[in-house]
């Protein structure tokens, strides 16, 4: 049996992707890719910026993501626990602590991903509207969801790639 991975309008584009599998990874890993997302294997410049209640959740990530060779840019709180964690993080200014800012460094391309998850809603007067909203403009990549993340970050962890994946013909299965 295949499994597939549909990616909707989460993916901030104005189409869906669909992904075809031998499990659930590879099949996200296609429709990630139909979807116009990097997996290339690069290191790469990631700001972390996450409400209080999801910092816990994501430390497991960032440890597969500094095995990697990532590269951390976090806000002081954040940029406070990953090196009680041991690892090497650059603190960042939030847009109220004077330039160079969160939103300077997304503008100058000094940022490939950005990770922030939203805290009250959509509104356009917080900071984290700023950062996804710049982030989107300036077309770095934007995970504001951890499951997702999480998935993403075990793909790129495991190097699944495009030889890893095979190729299958959707008339045969009645799509």
């Amino acid at each position: 049996p295949k499994v597939e991975a549909s990616l909707g309008p989460e993916m901030r584009s104005t189409g869906e992707v669909l992904g075809v599998g031998e499990n659930f990874k590879e099949a996200l890993y296609k429709g990630l890719i139909a979807a116009g997302m990097d997996l290339s294997q690069r290191k790469r410049k990631v700001l972390v910026t996450l409400r209080e209640k999801d910092k816990e959740e994501f430390i497991p990530m960032a440890i597969k993501m500094h095995e990697m060779g990532y590269e951390f840019f976090a806000t002081e709180n954040t940029a406070r626990r990953f090196h009680e964690m041991g690892m090497r993080v650059t603190k960042v200014n939030k847009i109220k602590e004077g330039h160079p800012n969160i939103i300077d460094i997304i503008r100058e391309g000094g940022i490939d991903m950005v990770f922030n998850t939203p805290t009250k809603g959509n509104d356009s007067k917080r900071d984290g509207f700023a950062i996804r909203r710049t982030a989107i403009e300036s077309s770095v990549e934007l995970m504001t969801n951890l499951d997702k993340a999480g998935a993403i970050i075990d793909i790129l962890h495991e190097k699944i790639s495009e030889l890893h994946t095979d190729v299958y013909e959707l008339s045969e299965y009645g799509i």
